[in-house]
């Protein structure tokens, strides 16, 4: 399978998008995330979330990295053009990027809800339906371009 550039976009390069570039790039490679806006660090509930649900997984090692490395950037610090496929995680977001990248899509099909918002979880933390949702979202893509 040929890597392709893909960036992920959501609200503040703290949650959503962050995880979607960790857990591409666990399956494959060529992901990168940005943000509306710029947070100083990964929130603390998804760090606390990708620690619960990987960090006893053969992906520990790489999560390590990755908490290590991981610096929010803003999306105008970003070259648009220099990616082959653009997603953002929700679908106000997509409206905003559409502006500036009219090939950018949903991703997943239905979006991410932002984690730090209040709503209804599956498992009680919605940081950890956020990953579940992205990682689900991840593995559908892969198998789309596998096909």
């Amino acid at each position: 399978m040929k890597m392709t550039r893909i960036l992920f976009v959501c609200a503040a390069n703290k949650n959503r998008s962050p995880a979607a570039e960790f857990i591409y790039n666990q399956l494959a490679d060529g992901a990168e995330s940005a943000g509306f806006s710029q947070s100083k660090a990964l929130e603390e509930r998804t760090v606390s979330a990708l620690k619960k649900k990987y960090g006893d997984s053969p992906w520990a090692k790489g999560l390590e990295a990755f908490l290590n490395s991981f610096k929010p950037r803003r999306l105008d610090a970003v070259s648009l053009n220099h990616f082959e496929e653009v997603y953002a995680m929700d679908k106000q977001l997509l409206g905003f990027l559409a502006k500036q990248c009219p090939s950018a899509s949903l991703f997943p099909p239905n979006g991410v809800k932002d984690p730090a918002a209040i709503y209804p979880t599956k498992t009680g933390d919605p940081f950890l339906d956020a990953l579940n949702e992205v990682e689900a979202g991840v593995r559908l893509m892969l198998a789309d371009k596998r096909e």
